[in-house]
């Protein structure tokens, strides 16, 4: 595990107590599942409420109805998410060629 700069001279400078941060810190192993928790959230906040002011306009009760539309499109989003970005991988896969490093 990497230790950030100012964690190290904390310790080395007698504070040893460890930051909140260590503690909800996630391991990296869970990385496709933190980025697809974190990519379809925010995805499905700024799609949902785009539309939902498409559909009602600037209501107001716009906030609402956008929650409600979120809750539902961030549960459809996520899962979603993890079972497409195998394959979106291998479609970037194939669309991109590789560098040539020589000049």
């Amino acid at each position: 595990m990497l230790i950030p700069n100012d964690y190290k001279k904390r310790y080395i400078s007698g504070l040893s107590c460890t930051p909140l941060y260590e503690f909800l810190m996630i391991s990296a192993k869970h990385h496709k599942l933190v980025f697809s928790f974190f990519m379809s959230l925010l995805m499905s906040c700024i799609m949902s409420f785009v539309i939902s002011v498409f559909n009602v306009g600037l209501v107001s009760n716009i906030i609402a109805i956008w929650l409600q539309a979120w809750s539902f499109a961030f549960i459809v989003a996520f899962p979603t998410i993890i079972i497409v970005s195998p394959v979106v991988h291998k479609l970037v896969a194939l669309v991109l060629r590789e560098e040539s490093h020589s000049q």
